[in-house]
């Protein structure tokens, strides 16, 4: 699934080249990463188009604020991070524009029926996908999660346990 192929110690080694300037450094831990966040925003935003988008804004801001990188988390879990807040301000620009637009027209909408795990979890609420895109497609630690989404461990727990029961029911 694109895991990182660089051992902890060529990473960090990496990372303090690409901190003191080094881009062929700063490329190759980008590079290493690639895969990883395309699959976590294909699996969290169910378009191609967006993901790619999402990996590439995640990459510039990276390359942006690598000299700010503290070490404390693993690079994927920062890069992760840093997509995960672009991701939220994308969708909070568009809930923007769908309000404006259902003002201007008036219309009501239905959602159509389900046709699969994939269409159940685009259909859950951000707040709910993204624990679970995190927890059972990426094996982050509730620790890790908690930290990634900026919300309390209990919190993650609790999002979890009760996404998990709501997809249950649907799927019955």
């Amino acid at each position: 699934m694109g895991e990182n192929n660089l051992s902890s110690f060529e990473e960090k080694l990496l990372i303090e080249r690409a901190k003191a300037g080094d881009n062929e450094a700063l490329s190759l831990l980008l590079q290493n990463n690639y895969q990883l966040l395309i699959g976590y925003f294909l699996k969290i935003t169910g378009s191609r188009e967006l993901a790619l988008d999402l990996t590439q804004e995640t990459m510039l801001r990276a390359i942006e604020k690598i000299y700010s990188f503290g070490g404390r988390s693993k690079l994927s879990t920062w890069l992760i991070t840093i997509g995960t807040n672009i991701y939220r301000d994308w969708l909070r620009k568009k809930k923007r524009e769908e309000e404006e637009l259902f003002n201007l027209w008036h219309k009501d909408s239905q959602k159509p029926p389900y046709h699969g795990l994939d269409d159940l979890l685009q259909d859950l609420p951000p707040q709910k996908r993204l624990p679970l895109v995190l927890k059972y497609y990426y094996d982050f630690t509730y620790e890790e999660i908690a930290c990634i989404l900026e919300i309390p461990l209990g919190t993650v727990r609790s999002r979890l346990h009760y996404t998990i029961l709501e997809l249950r029911e649907k799927l019955r």
